[in-house]
C-alpha cells in the first residue's frame, strides 16, 4: 500500500488526473490529508517534484467554482495552473488525441479520462495519479489509485 509520496518517490514528472487537485483546493476532508503532502513538496522547489496534467484538467477543475460563482476559488485555480513553477499544463495535441484513440479502442475509456493519460504518457510521466479504479487497467503507465494509499503516515497542513 504506502503513501503516495512513497509511491511517488524519485520519479518526475508526475501525471496528476482532475481529481486531486479538486481535492487539495477545495479541502476536501476524506483525500486532502492524502494528497495534501504531494502539493506542499511540489511547491518546494528543492524536491524537483513536477506535477502535469492535460488542459482538460483546467476545464474539469473551473465547472463547480464557475456554477457556485465562486471567483475566489477560479481564480486560485487559474492563477495557480497559469502561474506555478512545478505545473505543467499539457496542450491536446494532435500525437496525444492519436493516444487517446488508441487507449480508447483497447481499455474502453472515456474520452476525457483517455486524453489525460495519453498526454501524461506523450510528454514523458512515469505514473498516473487518479482516484478512479477503472484506469488501473492502463499498463502503458503505472496508474497510482488514492485510495489504495495508506494515508496514516501523511501529514495535514
Amino acid at each position: 500500500m504506502g503513501t503516495l509520496l512513497d509511491r511517488i518517490a524519485g520519479r518526475s514528472p508526475i501525471g496528476v488526473d482532475s481529481s486531486p487537485f479538486i481535492y487539495y483546493f477545495e479541502r476536501n476532508p476524506d483525500w486532502f490529508p492524502i494528497v495534501v503532502d504531494l502539493f506542499v513538496r511540489a511547491g518546494n522547489q528543492s524536491e524537483n517534484i513536477v506535477l502535469s496534467t492535460s488542459g482538460i484538467t483546467l476545464a474539469e477543475v473551473l465547472v463547480m467554482p464557475i456554477r457556485a460563482k465562486r471567483a475566489d476559488l477560479y481564480e486560485q485555480y487559474t492563477s495557480f495552473f497559469f502561474n506555478a513553477p512545478f505545473v505543467k499544463l499539457f496542450e491536446v495535441s494532435n500525437v496525444v488525441l492519436l493516444g487517446a484513440a488508441a487507449l480508447r479502442a483497447t481499455y474502453g475509456l472515456r474520452a476525457a479520462d483517455a486524453i489525460q493519460i495519453s498526454s501524461c504518457i506523450e510528454n514523458g510521466c512515469e505514473i498516473f495519479v487518479t482516484n478512479d479504479k477503472r484506469l488501473q487497467k492502463v499498463t502503458e503507465i503505472e496508474v497510482i489509485v488514492l485510495a489504495d494509499c495508506d494515508p496514516s503516515a501523511q501529514t495535514n497542513e
